[in-house]
């Protein structure tokens, strides 16, 4: 079957948060997209599907907008810093930025399995079950500073902590 790239909020094929024209606006306003800029529109649609299914693996608080959809979001009861609810048909602006960068990172890493930088962190390494220690309390999958601060920012990520009980009738 032939990879089919859908963007649209609540469908049940999507598998990005955002196409490559809205992340080449996106990131426009960045600096240092060289990499990106010089990548053909496979190669951009590959990262965010990438990219959608890293932050489509954190935990997000509310509920799919509809059932079936394929993505965690758009969300229902998920409400921004300020309070407001999240419409259940569209994508927070920090979710699609975060996205972005986490897409950047993907791009700009290469190949990320084992760098000189991350080997330079590991304090321990145990082979039987494999299991790594990195300086700082860092993990190898663990989500840019940046894009886990987008994501703070739309109240929906909880790293590491549980949801606090809810109960909406």
């Amino acid at each position: 079957m032939a990879f089919v790239f859908d963007s649209a909020p609540n469908s049940v094929t999507a598998n990005s948060y955002i196409s490559v024209s809205d992340a080449d606006d996106i990131l426009a306003g960045r600096l240092s997209t060289e990499n990106w800029d010089n990548l053909s529109t496979t190669d951009k649609e590959a990262l965010l599907v990438q990219a959608t299914n890293r932050l489509d693996a954190e935990r997000y608080a509310g509920l799919k907008g509809i059932r079936g959809q394929s993505l965690q979001w758009p969300r229902q009861l998920v409400t921004d810093r300020d309070s407001y609810v999240y419409n259940n048909d569209e994508f927070p602006r920090e979710l699609l930025i975060a996205l972005c960068e986490q897409a950047m990172y993907f791009v700009d890493a290469g190949d990320r399995t084992i760098s000189n930088d991350l080997l330079e962190d590991v304090i321990e390494y145990k082979v039987g079950p494999i299991q790594w220690k990195l300086k700082g309390g860092r993990q190898a999958d663990q989500l840019p500073q940046l894009v886990q601060q987008y994501l703070k920012a739309i109240g929906s990520a909880w790293f590491g902590k549980s949801f606090p009980s809810q109960s909406y009738r």
